[in-house]
């Protein structure tokens, strides 16, 4: 493995079809602990930042953005750390791709609409969902 590699964590989320697709773009957490494939709205009070899609919230994460790629946790601070050892300032979210729902975490019919998503079949929780 080159030295330059980075590994996060054993914990992570990829597509399910045409990974070259997918669009990742690193992004800032609220504190907490998050899963692989959670997914994610932005903070209304704090552009930039992201915490987990909660569709009764009215803090802004009540409109899904997109899905964290890593498991990981942050800290009051805002240092997200992955795997054991690894603190970040932030963490690859995919904002595009395709993914078996049965992966995501907090997927519901308004955030495959939020996402302007689609399902290729099944529902959100056993089918395919691209966005």
């Amino acid at each position: 493995m080159p030295a330059n590699t980075i590994i996060y964590s054993e914990k992570r989320l990829e597509p399910m079809y045409r990974p070259s697709d997918a669009v990742e773009i690193p992004v800032k957490l609220a504190q907490g602990t998050y899963s692989a494939g959670q997914v994610l709205g932005e903070l209304s009070a704090q552009p930039g930042t992201y915490a987990a899609y909660n569709d009764a919230a009215t803090n802004g994460t009540q409109t899904a953005r997109c899905i964290l790629r890593y498991a990981c946790t942050v800290d009051a601070n805002g240092l997200i750390t992955l795997g054991e050892h690894l603190v970040v300032q932030d963490v690859p979210a995919f904002f595009k791709g395709i993914f078996n729902c049965a992966d995501l975490v907090g997927l519901d019919a308004n955030a495959v609409s939020d996402l302007n998503g689609r399902l290729w079949w099944g529902d959100t929780s056993t089918g395919v969902l691209d966005f």
